[in-house]
């Protein structure tokens, strides 16, 4: 009966909470497990027996108390060798989730409310790469399908600077003739990237390899092989590492936008301005990517780009 509300709590954290379908993923499964645990071993939890056999759900939740999720989250760490970083996205998970059934008057207060674990810090990875690799890769023959879609790969993370898995989800590109831009459909987003004519002109060779090996057909993938079937995402970052390899870079593809960051802000680009326009915090950190409105920033971030500096 209670564990039949995580339908609704899906729901609420797609629309009231805005998450990602991953982190929804995520925190469904902690909640899951708790409610296994909770309902196969309360013992486990301090609870009794019968906590959820009330007359009503919300007797149930009542007797669900701070020593509960305390226990779960000992359970986890002690039991099970939880990681802390885990152990955190479990805790917030169960917040989450108890601050939702408060919310839809089922709980009074919320027992998890100030269960913080804490999480180390980890270690800011600085992407190595200087710019005479990156034009080295840029120069790659994009007469193939697979140089095209490598450069074209290149370009969305390091010229566009779009999340790696964000880019290996793309199943439409547009080129947009009069403003310079691709528009980009994933299944849970749409943008407008402004690409220099270098970039550009790179999607427009790759949609011209697509279509020769996929047809018109209404359900290929994006990104395809050479016989015209999709390509997977770890497909796709072992090929771009590959030949970053080759042209001496040393970074792994899912850094390469702070790699861009880092060759922008050398060459003089007004980075503060760039982290407002990627929606970072700082720049080793970049992890959302907005809409640009501000236009002015995207066009020097592709004139001071080196890629640019390499040709078509």
């Amino acid at each position: 009966m209670l564990d039949s509300l995580t339908t609704d709590y899906s729901t609420f954290l797609q629309d009231e909470k805005g998450l990602a379908s991953s982190s929804r993923r995520s925190y469904l499964r902690a909640v899951a497990n708790f409610l296994k645990i909770a309902h196969g071993q309360p013992e486990r939890l301090l609870l009794p027996p019968d906590w959820a056999h009330g007359a009503t759900p919300e007797e149930g939740w009542r007797r669900l108390d701070k020593r509960a999720v305390e226990s779960y989250l000992n359970h986890l760490r002690i039991d099970r060798g939880w990681s802390p970083a885990s152990l955190a996205l479990q805790a917030s998970a169960l917040r989450s989730y108890f601050a939702f059934l408060q919310s839809r008057g089922h709980l009074e207060r919320n027992p998890a409310r100030s269960l913080k674990p804490r999480v180390p810090q980890r270690e800011e990875i600085r992407p190595e790469g200087d710019e005479d690799a990156v034009l080295r890769l840029f120069q790659l023959d994009g007469s193939t399908l697979g140089g095209a879609r490598v450069l074209l790969l290149m370009e969305l993370m390091y010229g566009g600077a779009l999340q790696s898995s964000r880019v290996y989800a793309i199943h439409s590109l547009k080129v947009a003739r009069k403003d310079g831009t691709v528009k980009i459909e994933t299944p849970e987003h749409s943008l407008e990237v402004a690409l220099g004519a270098g970039g550009l002109e790179r999607a427009r060779r790759y949609l011209e390899h697509r279509k020769a090996v996929a047809g018109r057909k209404k359900q290929a993938a994006f990104w395809v092989g050479e016989n015209g079937a999709g390509l997977s995402p770890a497909h796709l970052a072992r090929e771009i590492k590959r030949e970053m390899e080759r042209a001496g870079l040393e970074t792994r593809p899912s850094l390469l936008r702070q790699l861009a960051a880092r060759h922008f802000a050398e060459r003089g680009g007004d980075t503060r301005s760039l982290r407002e326009l990627l929606g970072a915090k700082r720049l080793g950190s970049l992890d959302r990517y907005a809409p640009t409105s501000q236009r002015d920033v995207f066009r020097q971030f592709r004139e001071i780009h080196p890629r640019e500096r390499g040709g078509g």
